[in-house]
């Protein structure tokens, strides 16, 4: 199962789709933290847990989108095509969709995470400072 999962997930995200997806994320995230995080929301430091929560909620659209994205190689014609070969392997289907699923989490994590280190990187370089514990219950509510 772990050479299944290895394949579904190189042939999610080692496609050009997903770069570009990723490359558009964290150019509209850059700009949501040059432009509006950085002057505060609610009247509170750009690192605040509000200032992070509001770049999240900006970008989450994004990620939604890529999840998408992956759902949709799920049902796409060549899946079909290929859905009489995989239902003939000795695997259960069960599981087999269970994999695919963890390889689609593991997809949208990945663009998450390289979401939030883009954030965690301009508090650090910009602010000299990296307030991870306040940030952790905006990141785990949103994401």
């Amino acid at each position: 199962m772990i050479k299944i999962f290895r394949y579904e997930f190189r042939r999610l995200v080692c496609n050009k789709f997903f770069f570009g997806l990723l490359v558009i994320t964290l150019f509209y995230g850059w700009q949501v933290l040059m432009g509006d995080v950085i002057r505060g929301v609610s009247h509170t430091a750009p690192f605040s847990p509000w200032g992070f929560g509001f770049y999240l909620s900006q970008v989450l659209p994004l990620i939604c989108l890529g999840e998408s994205f992956f759902l949709s190689f799920f049902v796409s014609r060549a899946e079909r095509r290929v859905s009489q070969l995989t239902a003939a392997t000795p695997v259960d289907p069960r599981r087999y969709q269970l994999v695919r699923a963890a390889a689609v989490l593991a997809g949208t994590l990945l663009l998450a995470a390289c979401a939030v280190a883009l954030c965690l990187g301009f508090y650090a370089v910009l602010f000299h400072v990296l307030p991870l514990g306040a940030l952790l219950p905006p990141a785990l509510l949103l994401l």
